[in-house]
C-alpha cells in the first residue's frame, strides 16, 4: 500500500516518517502528503516553545491520525484549527501503528516540543497490534511488563524486517469489543492463551496510558484520550 512511499526503518519504532516528503497525489488527483523536517505529517515545522498566544495540541494516533486518504489541510489533527485560529496541532499520526508504537514515538519525539495538550486517538485493532512483533508483516517494537515495568523485547528492530512486505491499512484482525466503559469495553472479559504478550494486553495498555499521563503532568500538559469507532463497532453498538 501507499505507506512505504513515505516511511523509513527506524530501529524503535519498525517504522517512520520520511522527513520532507512531498507527494502531490499520494491518495488521489489533488490530495497531496507532506512531511516536515521533523517526520510530521506538517506543512510546517515547528519550534520547541509553544508560539506566545497559542495553544499547542499535539495529536498522537495511527492512520486515522495522520490521514490516510486525505490531503494535510483535511486531517482531523489539522481542522481543529477551523475551531478555534489560537490552536497550533503536530500531527503524530502514523499509519499502521500500535498503542506501543504512538507511545513510543510521542516518548522519544514528541516530549521534545513544550504543548498543552496531547489526544491519543485510537481504534481497538490497536490494541491487537501491539501483541505482535511484527505488524502485517513489518517488524516493530514488543512491548511486555516486567517487575511493573515496560520492557521492549525487540529492540532494535530487525533491519530486515521493513524492507519486504508492505503496511496496509484495514485489518483482518479487528475483534469484536463493546465500549462499555474504558477497560469493560477494550477487554470485556479475560483473555485466556499462553502468549503473554495477548494475555498482558490490558495491563500493558493501562501502565502505558499512565506512563502518558505522568509525562503530561510533568509537562504542565493534559492528556486527552479519544476512542475512534469503526463503522462496524457503531453499528454494533447501536444495535445493543
Amino acid at each position: 500500500m501507499s505507506e512505504i512511499r513515505h516511511t523509513q526503518y527506524d530501529e524503535l519504532l519498525g517504522w517512520v516518517n520520511i522527513p520532507n516528503v512531498d507527494i502531490p497525489n499520494m491518495y488521489g488527483e489533488g490530495i497531496y502528503f507532506k512531511t516536515n523536517s521533523q517526520s510530521l505529517r506538517n506543512n510546517q515545522d515547528f519550534s520547541i516553545n509553544i508560539p506566545p498566544n497559542k495553544v499547542r495540541i499535539i495529536c498522537s494516533g495511527d492512520s486515522f491520525t495522520m490521514g490516510w486518504g486525505v490531503s494535510n489541510d483535511q486531517t482531523w489533527c489539522q481542522l481543529l484549527i477551523s475551531i478555534n485560529q489560537r490552536l497550533q496541532t503536530i500531527n503524530m499520526g502514523q499509519g499502521g501503528y500500535g498503542i506501543d508504537q504512538v507511545y513510543l514515538w510521542y516518548k522519544r519525539d514528541g516530549t521534545k516540543f513544550e504543548h498543552n495538550i496531547q489526544i491519543f486517538a485510537f481504534i481497538t485493532d490497536d490494541f491487537v497490534r501491539m501483541q505482535r512483533a511484527k505488524s502485517l508483516g513489518y517488524g516493530k517494537p514488543l512491548l511486555s511488563l516486567e517487575n511493573g515495568e515496560l520492557v521492549n523485547h525487540n529492540f532494535p528492530v530487525p533491519r530486515g524486517a521493513f524492507l519486504v512486505p508492505k503496511i496496509t491499512e484495514g485489518s483482518r484482525y479487528i475483534q469484536e469489543l463493546r465500549f462499555l466503559g474504558l477497560w469493560q469495553i477494550l477487554f470485556p472479559r479475560k483473555l485466556e492463551t499462553d502468549n503473554q504478550y495477548v494475555a498482558q494486553t490490558p495491563a500493558i495498555a493501562m501502565k502505558i496510558f499512565e506512563e502518558l499521563a505522568e509525562i503530561n503532568r510533568e509537562k504542565n500538559s493534559k492528556l486527552v484520550v479519544v476512542y475512534l469507532p469503526i463503522r462496524a463497532e457503531r453499528i454494533t453498538a447501536e444495535s445493543i
